[in-house]
């Protein structure tokens, strides 16, 4: 299994002299947590709703001047499509945050994935495994 079996985000991507506006809206639009940060083809940041949060309306910046250089985190966690969801799991909730850039095999950022759509997809399957378990429990006759 891996996370490319996971419903995930499409990348959405700013630039560095974007404004948090401009971000946000693109944000909402897609209806996505965060936007990964790029310069060219490097990743430089991610901006996410905590930064809008944190480092925007906290600190009474104002979003239509403000570029997202001056309030992305620049230390970007990325994985590979490939990657095991549990092991992405675990490493999001070690590092305290919610979503992380997916590489496909050549390096590029291609999707983003959510701490909320890994959790999704384990309780989908567990649902799944719990009605085939009750279709075969109650498969056999009265009485069991």
């Amino acid at each position: 299994m891996s996370l490319k079996n996971i419903d995930m985000h499409t990348l959405i991507t700013g630039t560095p002299t974007d404004t948090v506006s401009q971000a946000v809206e693109r944000m909402l639009e897609r209806r996505c947590g965060a936007l990964v940060i790029m310069d060219g083809d490097r990743i430089v940041g991610i901006f996410t709703e905590r930064d809008v949060l944190r480092r925007v309306v906290g600190a009474k910046l104002d979003p239509e001047t403000t570029q997202l250089a001056d309030v992305m985190t620049t230390e970007v966690h990325t994985t590979v499509e490939d990657a095991d969801p549990e092991e992405a799991l675990v490493f999001m909730v070690r590092h305290d945050f919610r979503h992380l850039p997916v590489l496909d095999c050549s390096g590029r950022p291609t999707a983003i994935v959510s701490i909320r759509r890994i959790f999704k997809f384990y309780a989908d399957n567990q649902r799944q495994l719990l009605d085939s378990l009750v279709s075969y429990m109650g498969a056999d006759g009265p009485g069991g």
